[in-house]
């Protein structure tokens, strides 16, 4: 099966360096570009500032498949391919309820949207809680000591005084001793009703609940 490449996908490619890269788009569309690296530029790798492929992949230069995702299958791969360059290792994007478990499985207390239906809904209401604790159970396990459970929870983090989704990138091999960059808060800490896009300024505390 032919693998599709998109502009904002992770790849490989051992033709120019061991590095992860992030890929952009293209005015056509059914291409995409990688931005190469100062230090290859200047040394005379290539002139241009951007090396082109087709959306499968295909150098414009040699019409060969250079790209490959940058993922733990293909880590491993290329380093048995390529046994004298170390590849840097992929990194997995974590986000909404995924992200949510990573947290509070690290013991970490974050801001978050939440709802029972799904993360769509969770961020549509805007409602925004505090969640420090992971139970069992599979309907109901991101809790919030002032508003119960809840089936799904999308973190957030305040960018430009906005309240926006958070993401976080974790090394494949190493998730375990990566560091997250979540505020540590107290239990009795939350913020208000319908909070989505105002300003965190404008965010208000709630009358408190006490569930356990």
């Amino acid at each position: 099966m032919t693998t599709t490449f998109k502009a904002g996908d992770k790849v490989y490619c051992p033709v120019i360096g061991n590095r992860v890269y992030a890929l952009v788009s293209h005015s056509d569309p059914k291409n995409v570009r990688l931005k190469l690296q100062e230090e290859r530029r200047a040394g005379g790798y290539l002139e241009h500032e951007y090396m082109c492929f087709s959306s499968c992949g295909r150098s414009y230069l040699s019409g060969v498949v250079c790209l490959h995702k940058a993922n733990k299958e293909n880590y491993e791969r290329l380093s048995q391919m390529y046994p004298e360059m170390e590849f840097e290792t992929p990194k997995h994007t974590l986000k909404g309820s995924e992200l949510a478990e990573y947290l509070l499985s690290k013991g970490r207390v974050f801001f978050a949207h939440a709802s029972d239906c799904d993360e769509n809904s969770a961020i549509e209401d805007g409602d925004i809680f505090i969640f420090s604790e992971l139970r069992n159970g599979e309907n109901s396990k991101f809790f919030s000591k002032q508003f119960g459970c809840y089936k799904y929870a999308v973190p957030v983090e305040i960018i430009d005084n906005k309240v926006v989704p958070m993401e976080l990138e974790i090394d494949t091999d190493t998730e375990d001793t990566i560091k997250v960059d979540a505020k540590k808060l107290s239990d009795g800490d939350i913020f208000c009703h319908k909070a989505h896009d105002k300003p965190f300024a404008e965010i208000r505390p709630l009358k408190e609940k006490n569930y356990e």
